[in-house]
Parts: structure tokens; C-alpha cells; sequence
């Protein structure tokens, strides 16, 4: 029997969000209502991510919208998760995104077109993200999961990857992960000039993955406000407060959570080659379930050493393939040793470390 002991991390408490007054204040600083006229539609882009008060925030802001006489939507833009159509009204689902709780009417579509060029790449999005007269995009300010630059996750990448669909992210992914940051920023400058954006709504958590702050920019600011956003998510980014953990037990992995099932960030491991690990050293990585707003999505797993029959029976190849070769971080979609149980699994990881007298640091 393993005697464990509860820890608990101490974060510092933000101030509930007042999501309406936010942005009310925010659409009558950039005089949204006078830039529109009546009938406009007007497509909000949002993206895979379980983002606290997520629908909250699309939901105020379609009513505000349609209180100055437009036509607001929600259009997936998700780059390769969700796959096909129905895959991404799914997900769009799980994430409480949805007409019957929005008002509006919520879209996806698998079809995808170039429209130029930049840095002699092909650019392309999303074929609905042209069938509005204006676009908003949505998104998280984060740390990213695979890369590190001046801009991560965000509106910029939000309009390079997210509406540029699996070939944008294709492209983007193209070159190696060296240049995964210039050339989202490059596609995403391209893309801002090209589409009809009205403007973004920029999304900030804190360690709690609570909505911290909600900040409206025109479509210029983008590249400017990814940027200070990212150094104050930086700030309140969680981590796990140990230098070294034998068994690290990750009870459910999922897109819904990271783009990389669990958040790199967090575990240290990043799983792209020539890319060196960092902090905590963790020497076996136990997943144990698959969260089904994942929709059978498990990118990541290969980033654990050991997991469970029951998670390997929920993987959809399809969905998983897709994303991990838009990305082309294969060792990401190994499957690692399968275990029958949740015991079975924590046990053997247990088993397999070193005889040295020292008690297991299990977390």
C-alpha cells in the first residue's frame, strides 16, 4: 500500500472578471459600433483550447454585436484538430460552444484555400473565414508547447495556424521548429493585412487557469500585444514545485488541456528531437486516461513512459495522425508500454526505478 500525502501550491487569488463591463468598455474604446453597419456578419474565430469562461466571453460578445445591428457566428479555427467538419463542431461542443447556448449560429468546414503568398510559402485559411464581412478572433495568450519566440499562442497565431487550417499549419511547421516562430508572425502579418478582422479579443489565465484578463485591439496591435501578454502569462504559468520526481502520475491527457495532451511547460519533456528537456527531471511519466473532450485526439501520449489499456482503446488514429503529422513531432504519437490497469501501470513504474533505500517520490 503507498501512503501518500496531499500537497497543496498557494497561488495567488485575481479578482473575479467583469466579463460584460470588460468588453463593452473595450468595443466602445475602439468605437466598434461605428465601424459597422447594419446586417454585418461577423465571424468569431475560436479555437480548440479549454479556456476558462470561454463561452462566457463569445456568448457577451455576440450580444453586443447584435446590439449594433450585427450578425455575429462562431467558425472553428482550430488548425488540425477536429479534423473534419463534424470533428470540430465537436469539439466546439465540449468546450460549451454551441448555438443552443450561444444564440448564434456556430460553423465549421473542412475546406481550405490559398490565397498568396508569403516568404515564398504558400498562404491559406479557412474557406469560411471569407464567407463574413468582418472577423474577430478569439484566443488565449500562453506559453506554447513546442516552441519558444518573441510570440507564442495568441491572436497572431490564432489568424496563421488556427483559420489557416491543417495546410497553414503545414506550412508553418514546414521549415523546422527553429523558424515555427518568424513564420507564424510572418503568415499572421500577411493574413491580418489580406482578411477583413475587425478586431481580437486577446485572453490571459492565471496559475489557476482562471480568466485574468480580457484585452480588445485592432488587428494592427496583434504582433504588439502577443508580445506583452506573453511576458505576464509567462508570470503566471504553473509548475509543478519539485526539482525531481521518480513517478510523475498524470490522471487524464487531452487537446482539451494542451495542444501536446499535457502541457510541456508543466512536465519539463517536450518530445521534439534536438530539443533538450528541461525542469523538473522526472524519470517515469505514468498517463492514465484520455479526457473525452478530446475526441479520442492523443497527441502527447508519447511524452509519458507508461500507459493504460483503457487510454490506448479511446485513441482515435485518425484525428491523432493528422495533428501529429501536421506537426511532424512523430515521437509525440508513440504509443508508450500499455498496462491493463491504473495499478498496474503506477506499479511497474514504481518497480522499475532503483533500489536505493530512498523513499519514492511519487507525484
Amino acid at each position: 500500500m503507498i501512503e501518500m500525502v496531499k500537497v497543496r501550491q498557494f497561488f495567488e487569488d485575481c479578482q473575479p472578471l467583469d466579463i460584460e463591463a470588460q468588453l463593452r468598455t473595450d468595443f466602445e474604446r475602439l468605437g466598434i459600433g461605428n465601424k459597422l453597419s447594419p446586417g454585418s456578419t461577423i465571424g468569431l474565430a475560436i479555437g480548440s483550447r479549454g479556456i476558462d469562461r470561454l463561452d462566457a466571453v463569445v456568448k457577451t460578445a455576440a450580444e453586443i454585436l447584435k446590439e449594433y445591428g450585427a450578425k455575429p457566428a462562431v467558425f472553428a479555427a482550430m488548425g488540425s484538430h477536429g479534423g473534419t467538419e463534424a470533428g470540430q463542431l465537436a469539439v466546439l461542443r465540449s468546450l460549451n460552444i454551441s448555438e443552443d447556448r450561444l444564440g448564434i449560429a456556430v460553423k465549421a468546414s473542412d475546406n481550405y484555400r490559398q490565397i498568396g503568398v508569403f516568404n515564398g510559402l504558400p498562404l491559406y485559411v479557412n474557406s469560411l473565414s471569407l464567407s463574413f464581412d468582418y472577423i474577430v478572433p478569439v484566443n488565449r495568450v500562453k506559453p506554447h508547447t513546442s516552441f519558444r519566440g518573441p510570440i507564442e499562442s495568441g491572436l497572431t497565431k490564432m489568424v496563421a495556424v488556427g483559420i489557416g487550417g491543417p495546410k497553414g499549419a503545414r506550412v508553418i511547421h514546414s521549415r523546422g521548429v527553429a523558424l515555427i516562430p518568424k513564420l507564424i508572425e510572418e503568415a499572421g502579418q500577411a493574413l491580418t493585412e489580406y482578411l477583413p478582422i475587425l478586431f481580437g479579443v486577446a485572453l490571459l489565465e492565471d496559475k489557476r487557469h482562471r480568466l485574468k484578463k480580457i484585452y480588445t485591439c485592432e488587428k494592427e496591435e496583434f504582433a504588439v500585444v502577443d508580445r506583452k501578454l506573453l511576458i505576464e502569462a509567462r508570470r503566471h504559468s504553473p509548475g509543478l514545485p519539485f526539482e525531481e520526481i521518480d513517478v510523475l502520475i498524470v490522471d487524464q491527457i487531452g487537446k482539451c488541456f494542451s495542444g501536446t495532451g499535457m502541457d510541456t511547460n508543466v512536465i519539463g519533456r517536450f518530445g521534439i528531437r534536438g530539443i533538450p528537456d528541461r525542469g523538473p527531471k522526472i524519470k517515469f511519466i505514468v498517463a492514465l486516461d484520455l479526457a473525452e473532450e478530446s475526441h479520442g485526439n492523443a497527441n502527447g501520449i508519447g511524452l509519458a513512459d507508461i500507459t493504460t489499456r483503457k487510454l490506448v482503446e479511446k485513441i482515435d488514429y485518425n484525428a491523432t495522425l493528422r495533428n501529429v503529422l501536421t506537426t511532424s513531432f512523430l515521437d509525440r504519437a508513440k504509443i508508450p508500454v500499455t498496462l491493463s490497469s491504473d495499478k498496474e501501470a503506477i506499479e511497474t513504474a514504481i518497480n522499475l526505478l532503483p533500489e536505493t533505500g530512498e523513499e519514492v517520490r511519487l507525484v
